[in-house]
């Protein structure tokens, strides 16, 4: 993509080139709304179920201040990461939750979410975005996971 203008720059958000679960209808239990309730509850399942199965998260989310935001970035952590990465013999996979707030409303991708993700997909690992464990479980079994 080339950019003749600053107002090309700013006209260039991405879409995702990756898989997005449609979000649907919210849970009728609020305390399963939240992102980190839903991805708390995927780890735990794989870690229970499927133990061969290597599951980790990056720690990305939250409010910091700006020199622990500096050292971090400096320690290597990327803006838009998905939550949480699978891996398997011979493959690799990696994870977006969202959920919904205390109003309600859905979560969305970021657009730095959306960029990351196309880096990581461009580079040709597997990248989806879920409101739902059994979506990315579903998934991750198309990709070929030992998840039977």
């Amino acid at each position: 993509m080339t950019f003749t203008t600053f107002a090309d720059l700013e006209a260039a958000d991405e879409t995702p080139l990756f898989y997005v679960e449609p979000r649907g209808d919210k849970p009728a239990d609020p305390t399963t709304w939240p992102e980190a309730w839903r991805q708390t509850e995927f780890v735990s399942y794989l870690r229970r179920k499927y133990p061969s199965v290597v599951v980790s998260s990056f720690a990305n989310e939250g409010k910091r201040g700006q020199r622990m935001a500096a050292k971090m970035k400096g320690m290597g952590l990327l803006a838009g990461m998905p939550d949480v990465v699978v891996w398997w013999d011979g493959g690799v996979a990696l994870c977006e939750f969202k959920g919904w707030d205390a109003r309600g409303q859905a979560g969305k991708l970021s657009q730095q979410q959306v960029e990351t993700c196309n880096r990581i997909h461009r580079n040709g690992h597997p990248v989806g975005c879920f409101y739902r464990g059994k979506v990315a479980i579903d998934w991750l079994r198309g990709l070929g996971a030992p998840l039977s």
